[in-house]
């Protein structure tokens, strides 16, 4: 198969010189340590949101197959009519926000019930005191099997990849050191830590850098977490600085450092928790917004190397990207597709961004190129199969890149991100 610079459809290079995907051309030009305020957006604008959407949120999610970040938040107890839980959602590439109605209603909020696996772009949210945990496969909602612990109000989820024999799988804990984790089919509960976190209104963090998950501290244990492993053994840490329940912080993980980073509603600060030297360090980042004390949620997004922070008050809708060192993050997404399914480019960088590992999921052989914005040829490679790819980026220029895979089980395109 001969390879030839990619022309781009019209639309397609017209979009981009306009910035259509505003989210990567400003997450590449972020210095560390920065917040970036998000261009006004019409579509954000005309989307109407109960004031208590956002109400004791934490985590939202990023869909890197899609280049979706989403959201899912209930109505509270005071504000909403009628009492429906919505889905926000933010489309990279088109650079257009949506709302939509869930099939759930009453009083409850989103907590940090929201989790995504990556490999597939399903979405999992767990309904205020409710055992079923539901599944968004973008065109439908679906019941996964009820779990078998305790129903409490406002639990954590989180897609961990490096369980369940690495095929990754939706992890869950509902307070007072309940956990389980579901393999596709059924629900396994697992032990407790010897110490308990508290009672609700807990959090669960992975980080793709030390391939472990958070978790820990609700009401009652507000500075309680721990480290647990792809082995299910805990690790206590020591207290926090500050509350780490919903509605007093968010917690988020730097994709490229494998840093925590949590924002204090109360003292309205910005911290960084190095959890594997178990170390508290308070930032002082460059243009700091107030981000409230209610009604915002974060999401990082390893592909840009960047942290999204959704902030509501009233009817203004603001959008922040906070960078803390440079670099594209890390995507762990499990195991590889089944062969004979749609082809899928998977592009993972190191710490700084200069090589980046590229893989194809659902194709046997085929032809590997990569082309600049204007559709000009970086590097190819003629004959590619199930193993990964190295490409030395060091050399190419910052900005945003077009992967393309072609083979006998079909052609598919991927946007990359070289940071500058």
């Amino acid at each position: 198969m001969n390879l030839k610079p990619l022309v781009f459809p019209a639309l397609v290079l017209a979009a981009h010189a306009a910035h259509a995907n505003v989210l990567s051309d400003l997450a590449v030009a972020i210095p560390e340590h920065t917040f970036v305020k998000m261009p006004a957006n019409a579509s954000l604008g005309s989307i109407g949101m109960d004031a208590s959407l956002l109400y004791y949120a934490d985590s939202g999610v990023w869909d890197p197959i899609n280049q979706e970040v989403a959201y899912v938040g209930g109505p509270g107890t005071c504000c909403a009519d009628p009492a429906v839980y919505k889905r926000v959602s933010y489309n990279a590439v088109a650079n257009t926000w949506a709302i939509v109605n869930a099939p759930f209603t009453g009083s409850g909020h989103g907590y940090d019930a929201n989790a995504l696996d990556p490999r597939t772009g399903n979405h999992y949210f767990a309904f205020f005191d409710d055992k079923v945990i539901h599944r968004w496969t973008g065109k439908t909602w679906e019941s996964l099997p009820a779990h078998t612990l305790a129903s409490e109000c406002c639990v954590s989820l989180s897609w961990f990849p490096d369980i369940n024999n690495g095929n990754g799988a939706l992890y869950l804990q509902v307070g007072s050191g309940l956990a389980a984790w579901y393999n596709g089919s059924s629900w396994t509960n697992i032990a407790k830590p010897s110490t308990l976190w508290g009672e609700y209104e807990g959090f669960s963090e992975y980080n793709p850098v030390l391939k472990s998950m958070w978790v820990g501290s609700g009401s009652g244990a507000e500075k309680v977490s721990f480290l647990m492993d792809a082995n299910f053994k805990y690790t206590r840490l020591k207290d926090a600085p500050v509350s780490l329940k919903a509605n007093n912080s968010l917690k988020s993980v730097d994709p490229v450092s494998g840093k925590y980073i949590v924002y204090d509603m109360e003292g309205k600060g910005l911290w960084e928790f190095d959890a594997q030297k178990d170390v508290w360090t308070k930032q002082a980042p460059t243009a700091m917004p107030d981000l409230g004390t209610e009604s915002l949620f974060q999401v990082p997004i390893p592909q840009y190397g960047v942290i999204m922070f959704f902030k509501q008050n009233g009817n203004s809708k603001d959008i922040y990207l906070y960078r803390h060192v440079k670099g594209v993050g890390q995507v762990s997404l499990g195991a590889p597709m089944a062969v004979g399914a749609a082809p899928r480019i998977l592009a993972v960088a190191d710490g700084n961004g200069s090589r980046m590992t590229l893989s194809i999921q659902g194709a046997q052989s085929g032809s590997l190129s990569i082309h600049d914005s204007q559709g000009r040829l970086t590097a190819s490679w003629p004959n590619v199969s199930s193993r990964p790819i190295s490409w030395d980026a060091s050399q190419a220029r910052g900005g945003l890149y077009m992967a393309r895979f072609e083979g006998g089980t079909g052609s598919v395109s991927q946007r990359i991100v070289v940071p500058h």
